[in-house]
C-alpha cells in the first residue's frame, strides 16, 4: 500500500508566556482521529485530525488533512471495511500518517519556539569504572 498525506489546515497556539520558563514537568497528549474513510476510483481517501495538547496548558495544535492510499484492491477494501466496522486503522496507515504529521507540528513548534512534540533521546554519561563503549553500530 502506498500512502502519501495531505496536510489541509494547521493551527498552532502559545498558550505560556515568552520569558517564562517552561515548567519542569510538561506532558503531551496528542490525539489522531480519522474522520472519514471513502473509496474514491482507485484509491482512498481517509480524512484526518491530530490534536497535540501541552499540559500544563502551554500550547496546543491542531492538524487536518487526507491521506491518499493506493495499492491492491483487496488490501483498501479491508481499510474501508474496517473502519465501518470501528476496527483499528493498520499501523502501515498510522505510522507515516503521524511521522508526516509530527514533523509539521515541530516545525510549529520551532516557529513558536516551544519543546518539539517528540519525545528527545535522553543521553547520559556512562557510570565510572565502566569502559566506554559505542551505544550504536556504526
Amino acid at each position: 500500500m502506498e500512502i502519501s498525506v495531505r496536510l489541509e489546515h494547521l493551527s498552532a497556539e502559545r498558550l505560556w508566556e515568552y520569558g517564562k520558563p517552561f515548567p519542569r514537568e510538561m506532558h503531551l497528549s496528542t490525539n489522531l482521529s480519522l474522520t472519514e474513510v471513502r473509496p474514491e476510483g482507485e484509491r482512498v481517501v481517509v480524512s484526518f485530525t491530530v490534536s497535540i495538547h501541552y499540559s500544563p496548558s502551554v500550547a496546543q495544535m491542531n492538524l487536518r488533512g487526507k491521506a491518499f492510499l493506493t495499492g491492491e484492491r483487496e488490501e483498501l477494501g479491508k481499510v474501508v471495511e474496517d473502519y465501518g466496522k470501528q476496527r483499528a486503522p493498520p499501523l502501515e496507515l498510522l505510522q507515516p500518517l503521524m511521522g508526516a504529521v509530527l514533523v509539521e507540528a515541530t516545525i510549529l513548534s520551532r516557529s513558536l519556539q516551544l519543546p518539539p512534540p517528540l519525545p528527545l533521546p535522553l543521553l547520559s554519561r556512562p557510570s565510572e569504572g565502566k569502559e566506554d563503549k559505542p551505544s550504536y553500530v556504526g
